[in-house]
Protein backbone atom coordinates (compact mmCIF):
# COMPACT_ATOMS: atom_id res chain seq x y z
CA UNK A 1 0.00 0.00 0.00
CA UNK A 2 3.21 2.06 0.47
CA UNK A 3 4.34 1.82 -2.90
CA UNK A 4 1.06 3.12 -4.41
CA UNK A 5 0.60 6.23 -2.57
CA UNK A 6 3.80 7.14 -3.42
CA UNK A 7 2.98 7.33 -7.17
CA UNK A 8 1.30 10.97 -7.16
CA UNK A 9 -1.06 10.29 -10.21
CA UNK A 10 -2.59 7.68 -8.09
CA UNK A 11 -2.92 9.63 -4.90
CA UNK A 12 -4.47 12.24 -6.53
CA UNK A 13 -6.93 9.82 -8.16
CA UNK A 14 -7.98 7.78 -4.68
CA UNK A 15 -8.50 11.78 -2.80
CA UNK A 16 -10.38 12.89 -5.67
CA UNK A 17 -12.41 9.40 -5.70
CA UNK A 18 -13.26 9.52 -2.39
CA UNK A 19 -13.91 13.73 -2.14
CA UNK A 20 -16.76 12.76 -4.92
CA UNK A 21 -17.93 9.96 -2.90
CA UNK A 22 -18.16 11.75 0.43
CA UNK A 23 -20.13 14.44 -1.33
CA UNK A 24 -22.26 11.81 -3.30
CA UNK A 25 -22.64 10.10 0.31
CA UNK A 26 -23.56 13.28 1.81
CA UNK A 27 -26.28 14.26 -0.86
CA UNK A 28 -28.17 10.88 -0.78
CA UNK A 29 -28.03 11.36 3.17
CA UNK A 30 -29.68 14.66 2.92
CA UNK A 31 -32.14 13.66 0.57
CA UNK A 32 -33.34 10.34 1.96
CA UNK A 33 -33.48 12.80 5.33
CA UNK A 34 -35.74 15.52 3.41
CA UNK A 35 -38.07 12.99 2.22
CA UNK A 36 -38.61 10.39 5.31
CA UNK A 37 -39.58 14.47 6.76
CA UNK A 38 -42.01 14.76 3.92
CA UNK A 39 -43.66 11.18 4.45
CA UNK A 40 -43.98 11.84 8.14
CA UNK A 41 -45.23 15.30 7.23
CA UNK A 42 -47.69 13.49 5.18
CA UNK A 43 -48.67 10.83 7.58
CA UNK A 44 -49.41 13.42 10.62
CA UNK A 45 -51.89 15.33 8.38
CA UNK A 46 -53.20 12.33 6.80
CA UNK A 47 -54.16 11.30 10.63
CA UNK A 48 -55.14 14.62 11.63
CA UNK A 49 -58.12 15.05 8.43
CA UNK A 50 -59.16 11.39 9.07
CA UNK A 51 -59.29 11.77 12.69
CA UNK A 52 -61.03 15.45 11.53
CA UNK A 53 -63.79 13.43 9.58
CA UNK A 54 -64.59 11.10 11.91
CA UNK A 55 -65.22 13.52 14.71
CA UNK A 56 -67.04 15.64 12.74
CA UNK A 57 -69.72 12.20 11.49
CA UNK A 58 -69.78 11.16 15.36
CA UNK A 59 -69.23 14.21 18.13
CA UNK A 60 -70.21 11.85 20.95
CA UNK A 61 -66.82 9.95 20.50
CA UNK A 62 -64.26 12.24 20.76
CA UNK A 63 -63.08 11.58 23.95
CA UNK A 64 -62.28 7.71 22.91
CA UNK A 65 -60.86 9.36 19.42
CA UNK A 66 -58.80 11.88 20.79
CA UNK A 67 -57.32 9.40 23.67
CA UNK A 68 -56.27 7.25 20.18
CA UNK A 69 -55.19 9.78 18.37
CA UNK A 70 -52.57 10.90 20.68
CA UNK A 71 -50.83 7.66 21.60
CA UNK A 72 -47.58 7.38 20.43
CA UNK A 73 -46.56 3.52 20.72
CA UNK A 74 -48.96 1.49 18.33
CA UNK A 75 -47.93 -1.19 17.66
CA UNK A 76 -46.76 -1.18 13.73
CA UNK A 77 -46.57 2.46 12.90
CA UNK A 78 -43.94 4.90 12.00
CA UNK A 79 -43.21 7.64 14.54
CA UNK A 80 -40.80 10.05 14.76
Amino acid sequence: MDSILKNPEIKSIIIKFLIVQSIFVGSIYFFFNYQFHKLNENIVNQNSMIIGKVLYDHPELENDIIKYGKRKNIKGYLWI
